[in-house]
């Protein structure tokens, strides 16, 4: 019997951290099979869901902590897990720092040779680091807001700072905000779009 037979969409398991992703996802097996888990961290013992199963691994939601990491830490921002601009926020900085190295190391290894000497991360400030943004309009509770999208979808997470950027961040998407909401300007909308392509194919 295949090994992803024992597993199905919508199981609830107690699975282990083994080690990460180079997607900083934490990764688990179950009878040898590989789970990748967003947000679980290496060492810890958690409740997850399985949401999809592929011939050679699942992604599952994390449900619960059972037993925590010591890098575990409380993210500054109300948005994380629901925004998709970034990661790794619950994780204290020194192990980001090895978890991006992780990150290098293994997809070298995958795409060129194992045993490179790759250097530690250099560190730079916690927050605020980032210099560059694109941030897409969608609207919600009925106003025009500025985000980033949410994990694989298109909904907007929305925002009026991002503790990755400097200050000059939060300034600009206030503008932007103010004036758009101000003049009463709506941002696209993707599903109308749609919509209004089909009734036009369908017409012609």
């Amino acid at each position: 019997m295949d090994k992803n037979t024992l597993i199905k969409q919508g199981d609830k398991l107690e699975v282990f951290v083994e080690d990460y992703g180079v997607n900083s996802e934490g990764i688990a097996k179950k009878d040898g099979f590989v789970i990748f888990i967003p947000f679980a961290l290496k060492g810890e013992r958690v409740l997850i869901r399985i949401d999809h199963v592929k011939k050679n691994f699942a992604y599952a939601a994390l449900l619960s902590v059972l037993e925590a990491s010591p890098f575990r830490v409380t993210p500054v921002c109300n948005r994380f897990t629901r925004c998709g601009g970034c990661d790794i926020l619950n994780v204290a900085y020194e192990e980001q720092l090895r978890i991006k190295k992780s990150a290098v190391e293994t997809t070298i290894a995958r795409n060129y040779r194992e045993g490179l000497l790759i250097d530690d991360v250099v560190p730079s400030k916690q927050f605020a680091y980032r210099n560059k943004m694109a941030l897409p309009f969608g609207t919600v509770n009925g106003k025009t807001a500025v985000g980033f999208y949410q994990e694989k979808t298109h909904k907007i997470a929305s925002i009026t700072k991002c503790f990755l950027q400097g200050e000059w961040a939060e300034k600009l998407i206030d503008v932007v905000l103010s004036y758009a909401n101000g003049e009463g300007i709506a941002a696209y909308d993707e599903k109308s779009a749609v919509k209004a392509f089909y009734a036009t194919f369908t017409r012609a």
